[in-house]
């Protein structure tokens, strides 16, 4: 199996605990850790713990016997760290609490405190316990549901197991790789399809993040499962955006005979591929679908091969105008923010990558007239139609069907938007729509 990267697993590297900064507008009590017994208790409770270390558990005895570190060099200061991280979480969630994002800014806040006791987090158990008895205090004046939604996080941080399914970037890759191959982009119909889908990766699982106090993005990695069912999905959009009958019809196809020989090469690269690739039962399921397209393809184009040798030949129709149905309205300058928020990407067909700002103009210009331009959706088109919702008042007629007859945007399997999978298309994740609604609202 081809390698293009390089993996370490979290056993092989050690990550250095670091201690937190204060927040602004804290101060910690007075002769603190000694101020009284909560503190005392709580301090002693984290340097018994770090005596224990690491003849804890058998995980941090392998642990120490890989990596033979200084203890005390490396940890002898992580119970006061840890106890400090305790009551700035405290004073992060009362001061966050009546913000828009009083949860994402909380949660970010945990988990630079968690991030901070290092690679393995030692001590992150009595963190997460000491932070969570704050919370459930009847006396801690939070809002009943914001403060079930805090416990139900660490309640979720507690049970997290590891996945079923060993995720390798690796894996992932050669998973794609065997996609591309696979899918019959050398067709006319795909061919200038192919550097597209060549250039991605599709790796990440929903919305990036960054947090706010680690500077750090991330997303979760689909699993090789999750990959091959979204391919398998790819391959059946891909496929049926290609309506043959009607390319025929409006005369864009008039040699069937070199058509039919494609596709015969195509079906036969395929059963070839089949034979000597190792495919799972997942990928088969894409597979036998290009399989039966190629075979009913190539049964339509042998039928009708004597009748367009014996019609006329017809003049090949102009491409469709583009329709020139919605434009903006109000203020601009705000949704030139959004678009950025939104982190949609914006390609130039056959040319390098455009900005937001070119499309920005485009909108508000209302010509969508220009030859070649096509917006890629960097996201699903189940976040695009939330996201349609939600500028549908900045804009005149912003309706699925407008966006449809615009030819303008495409998916991010970069086939066209039509108004019946932007009508059928919802979002499920609550937390994409939280994240979305937030950013219209610091919009307005």
């Amino acid at each position: 199996m081809e390698k293009p990267y390089i993996e370490i697993e979290s056993k092989d590297f050690i990550q250095y605990p670091f201690e937190t900064q204060k927040p602004d507008g804290y101060e910690l009590p007075e002769n603190y850790p000694n101020c009284c017994d909560s503190h005392i208790h709580n301090y002693k409770l984290l340097k018994d713990y770090l005596k224990k270390f690491p003849n804890c558990c058998q995980k941090h005895r392998e642990f120490f016997e890989r990596f033979n570190f200084n203890k005390k060099q490396i940890y002898g200061n992580t119970p006061i760290w840890i106890l400090n991280s305790v009551q700035y979480t405290h004073f992060k969630i009362l001061e966050a609490l009546p913000k828009e994002d009083w949860f994402e800014d909380i949660t970010e806040y945990i988990e630079y405190c968690a991030w901070s006791m290092g690679t393995p987090a030692i001590g992150s158990h009595i963190y997460i316990e000491l932070v969570t008895l704050f919370i459930q205090k009847k006396e801690v004046k939070i809002p009943f549901e914001k403060r079930k939604a805090l416990l139900k996080y660490f309640k979720e941080i507690e049970n997290t197991n590891p996945a079923n399914e060993k995720v390798s970037i690796n894996l992932l890759y050669n998973i794609y790789q065997k996609w591309l191959n696979a899918f019959p982009f050398d067709l006319h119909f795909f061919k200038e399809l192919k550097p597209f889908f060549s250039s991605k990766f599709p790796v990440l699982h929903g919305i990036e993040r960054t947090n706010r106090y680690l500077g750090i993005s991330k997303a979760k990695i689909v699993t090789p499962t999750e990959l091959v069912q979204f391919l398998s999905r790819q391959t059946n959009e891909l496929l049926s955006c290609i309506d043959t009958v009607q390319l025929v019809n409006d005369g864009y196809i008039d040699d069937a005979k070199k058509i039919k020989i494609d596709f015969i090469n195509q079906a036969h690269r395929a059963t070839q591929r089949e034979l000597t690739v190792q495919y799972n039962k997942g990928e088969k399921k894409y597979i036998r679908t290009i399989k039966k397209w190629l075979d009913n393809e190539k049964e339509y184009f042998k039928e009708i091969e004597p009748q367009l040798k014996a019609a006329p030949a017809s003049a090949a129709r102009k491409p469709k105008e583009p329709i020139k149905t919605f434009g903006f309205k109000g203020d601009s300058a705000p949704l030139l923010s959004t678009l950025k928020s939104l982190q949609l990407r914006v390609n130039l067909l056959k040319e390098d990558h455009t900005t937001v700002e070119q499309l920005h103009t485009l909108l508000i210009s209302k010509d969508f007239s220009n030859l070649g331009i096509k917006v890629h959706l960097d996201c699903e088109t189940t976040q695009f139609r939330y996201i349609i919702k939600k500028m549908k008042d900045h804009f005149t007629r912003f309706r699925p069907i407008d966006i449809s007859d615009s030819q303008l945007f495409l998916s991010s399997n970069s086939s066209l938007l039509n108004s019946s999978n932007l009508s059928s298309a919802n979002i499920d994740d609550p937390k994409e729509k939280e994240t979305i609604d937030r950013i219209f609202k610091e919009m307005q």
